[in-house]
């Protein structure tokens, strides 16, 4: 699977509030007849939960972003190239399905919050 290009006039560095990254238990625990209860990993590779992350943009640059979401990514459809906010790491992601891109004024309404959430690919 290939991943298209974040777009490369707009900022991939969310604001600090409102970012939201989770990681799942991977751990289960089964109760034995007698002794301590069993413990194991779940998964090889367990799920992650969806990174939630705001991007402050100018109006063009909402345009822009919208634009991308659409035309390049099939409405969001496709998987993208990012780099992960706290990490760093280039990582693929897709928008969450079903969750809708939210989009508010700043005192101004010069800049623009424009929050999402993502799935990162295995």
């Amino acid at each position: 699977m290939m991943a298209e290009p974040w777009p490369e006039t707009l900022s991939m560095d969310p604001l600090v509030e409102g970012y939201d990254e989770r990681v799942p238990s991977n751990i289960m625990q089964k109760q034995t007849d007698a002794g301590i209860p069993l413990r194991a990993r779940r998964f090889t590779s367990p799920p992650r939960f969806p990174l939630s992350v705001t991007f402050t943009f100018e109006r063009a640059e909402v345009e822009t972003f919208l634009t991308w979401h659409e035309v390049t990514l099939a409405d969001g459809l496709k998987a993208f190239s990012f780099t992960h906010p706290r990490s760093g790491a280039a990582i693929s992601c897709y928008f969450v399905a079903g969750r809708e891109i939210q989009i508010n004024p700043r005192p101004g309404a010069k800049w623009w919050d424009v929050r999402v959430e993502l799935e990162i690919v295995p």
